[in-house]
């Protein structure tokens, strides 16, 4: 147990350990307002209680991992669609791992698609050759605009691979004209 000011951390049994900030990381350090603080992000590999309630039995295990590639590559940061959202791209892992494009997030809200194809891309398995066999590795994705009004957006991309993991993309900024 470590003593941090009036705050005590205690180690989760069975999280095992993923990435450790402290004061002196620099992104930290001012988001914390110059408080003394250390963050543990870890992931679960089973179902684990949290508080003093048991997880429930056959609970599903979301675990985010960074190391899942993946490319938006339309719409481009900062690009103005006319007209239907498409969202286009790729997305495999290292020998041909199969990684879905899961969920569509415009300004944080979920946007369903109308469709979602998967395309081949050799020039991801030419410039990465340990992706492997790249012919289901593009996607092409249209997003129902029903709901969104003209302007400036966010868009994320979730992705999510067979056994479970997830990744979600960074924030891409575009405006929508219809």
């Amino acid at each position: 147990m470590r003593d941090h000011g009036q705050f005590l951390a205690r180690p989760k049994p069975g999280l095992l350990e993923e990435r450790r900030f402290g004061y002196r990381t620099p992104l930290l350090a001012r988001l914390s307002h110059g408080v003394l603080m250390n963050v543990e992000v870890g992931i679960a590999p089973a179902a684990l209680s949290v508080g003093t309630r048991q997880a429930a039995p056959g609970a599903a295990t979301v675990r985010y991992d960074g190391d899942i590639p993946f490319s938006i590559d339309s719409p481009g940061e900062g690009g103005i669609l006319h007209g239907p959202i498409e969202v286009e791209g790729w997305s495999q892992l290292r020998g041909g791992g199969t990684v879905d494009p899961f969920e569509f997030r415009v300004d944080g809200r979920l946007v369903p698609p109308v469709r979602v194809d998967r395309t081949p891309r050799p020039d991801v398995a030419s410039a990465i050759p340990a992706i492997g066999d790249a012919s289901r590795a593009g996607y092409d994705a249209r997003l129902d605009t029903s709901g969104l009004a003209p302007g400036a957006h966010t868009l994320r991309v979730t992705f999510r691979t067979l056994d479970g993991r997830r990744r979600i993309s960074h924030p891409v900024r575009f405006t929508w004209l219809p």
